[in-house]
């Protein structure tokens, strides 16, 4: 299964897929609608094939969905539809420590590996 994981952040959303070799930066800020993320993330990938979404969202998540708006963000966030918007299975996660630097698949468990010191490996169910 080929996974698209999207890092929310206040200055930028930074994404990556499996197979890809180097994440694409994309710049955010208090405009930053969900409904505009997924549109700008579907552009900026859109030669890359997926199956689903893990995203890593910049407040509380609760049973795989925000709770509360990000104060660095526009609003929107909580109660959306994300896989309406990307059209297939999506994962919402709180904070992590770290950029997700490779996305790997296997038995409907996915990892996602950590680049900080030291270096975190991180699971969580994705279907």
């Amino acid at each position: 299964m080929k996974i698209l994981v999207v890092d929310v952040g206040g200055t930028h959303i930074k994404v990556l897929a499996t197979g890809q070799k180097q994440p694409i930066k994309i710049e955010s800020g208090p405009t930053m609608t969900p409904r505009i993320m997924v549109q700008r993330v579907l552009a900026a990938t859109k030669d890359w094939k997926f199956e689903a979404v893990s995203i890593g969202y910049p407040g509380a998540v609760v049973h795989g969905k925000p709770m509360s708006e990000p104060h660095n963000l526009g609003a929107g966030w909580v109660g959306f539809n994300f896989k309406k918007a990307f059209g297939c299975p999506v994962r919402e996660n709180g904070p992590a420590p770290g950029f997700p630097i490779w996305p790997v698949s296997r038995c409907r468990l996915m990892m996602l590996l950590f680049f900080q010191t030291p270096t975190v490996l991180w699971l969580a169910p994705m279907l």
